[in-house]
């Protein structure tokens, strides 16, 4: 439920209830008021106990966004303003940023997103992930060319998106000083210290991480970032074409000039070299706009084109919705869901993680006798969010009595 709702459902009970405990009153208005607001607090009145612990749940969810977004904006900032587009061993500082302005390329929207990921990623979990035979497969070129990882909200998709895209490629973040480690990931080409990777974090509501367009043209900027002939193939587009970068080119001539050109030009010179794409937060895309020529949705066309590029091993994280059914299951592909048998130990890990920090948490859970790993695994089904929301309601609750109903996020109060 979002936040504005949550307000409204909120006060609706309360006047629903305040309005109970008015009629009927035979005392005085002040006194008829006072008693009203009692029954308000202490009253058993399920409607408005349903609707405070759905603004209480809206409320965290709200802060943890605005959370994520405040720290990926200021993390966007501090990088722009370091790095100075590290892509200048490619030419000259003057084009590198005449290449940055005309692709336009979400690029910082983007690190935002992975560096937010990566800052709440756990030390420690994650470790049954680089040990899936179908992210192996996929990794080594022996599956499928598409992985779709599948996984209801709050499942950590997005931390695992963050923690591949930084495992195989530290320069992402700007660390060079690491290097791929064979302990982590099978060893994936003998040609190259790191692999070719594009990646790009999906993001409702921000217009600048839900087009196909952003997509193919933040994909286009991160490989010229890695490979000079990717590139001068690029360039050719810009400076002796040029081609003009905007969504009503379409989806189709827009990839075929920023990515399949360039990619095929990459594998005349280093042969069929993979190149890792890892999209998370697809379900969260605009699916709204739709190609000129067919009618389908830029995205389904988008995943089409990439299918159809030899060089590309496509990773794709999302929810399981009807619009990515109907393309990914006639594509090359394979999906996995992410289940509690796959992160129960990273919950374990994170509860008794975040208890260890807080004397509040330690002291409720121990004067109920319960057991804070035992109580979220069993009750909230291995949810990363719902098992925070939770967590952090607690620490702030003055009641003891919650820790005694907290398996529930919505009976919370």
């Amino acid at each position: 439920m979002d936040l504005l709702t949550a307000i409204v459902k909120y006060y609706s009970a309360c006047l629903v209830v305040f309005n109970h405990g008015l009629i009927g009153m035979k005392c005085s208005t002040e006194l008829r008021i006072v008693n009203a607001a009692k029954e308000i607090y202490k009253g058993p009145n399920s409607a408005y106990k349903g609707a405070a612990a759905d603004l209480q749940i809206a409320i965290s969810e709200f802060d943890q966004a605005l959370q994520d977004q405040t720290r990926a904006l200021v993390v966007g900032i501090f990088l722009k303003r370091s790095a100075k587009i590290e892509i200048s061993k490619f030419g000259s500082e003057k084009n590198d940023h005449a290449m940055f302005g005309w692709l336009s390329p979400s690029h910082w929207e983007v690190v935002g997103q992975l560096s937010g990921h990566v800052y709440r990623h756990l030390g420690g979990t994650l470790t049954w992930l680089h040990s899936l035979p179908e992210l192996n497969a996929w990794l080594t070129g022996k599956g499928p060319q598409i992985f779709w990882m599948t996984g209801l909200p709050g499942i950590g998709k997005s931390i695992i998106a963050a923690n591949l895209v930084s495992t195989l490629h530290p320069a992402a973040l700007g660390d060079r000083s690491k290097e791929l480690s064979s302990t982590t990931v099978p060893k994936i080409s003998p040609r190259r210290s790191q692999p070719f990777l594009a990646y790009f974090f999906c993001k409702s509501g921000e217009d600048k991480l839900m087009h196909a367009h952003n997509i193919v043209q933040t994909f286009s900027y991160q490989l010229a970032r890695q490979s000079d002939i990717f590139n001068r193939e690029v360039n050719k587009s810009r400076v002796i074409e040029q081609f003009t970068v905007s969504p009503s080119v379409g989806i189709r001539l827009l990839y075929n000039r920023l990515v399949q050109r360039p990619l095929s030009a990459l594998g005349r010179s280093l042969g069929q070299e993979n190149v890792f794409c890892i999209i998370d937060g697809l379900d969260e895309a605009d699916f709204s706009v739709r190609d000129g020529r067919s009618g389908s949705p830029e995205i389904a066309i988008l995943l089409q084109l990439l299918a159809a590029s030899p060089q590309v091993r496509l990773l794709v994280l999302s929810r399981r919705i009807k619009e990515l059914c109907e393309t990914l299951d006639v594509l090359p592909s394979v999906s996995r869901e992410i289940s509690g048998a796959d992160n129960g130990d990273d919950i374990e890990l994170y509860v008794e993680w975040k208890v260890s920090h807080s004397i509040k948490l330690r002291q409720g859970f121990s004067e109920l006798n319960v057991s804070p790993v035992d109580h979220f695994l069993n009750e909230l089904r291995c949810n990363f969010l719902w098992t925070d929301i939770v967590l952090r309601f607690l620490e702030g609750s003055a009641s003891k009595n919650d820790f005694g109903t907290s398996g529930d996020p919505r009976s919370v109060l």
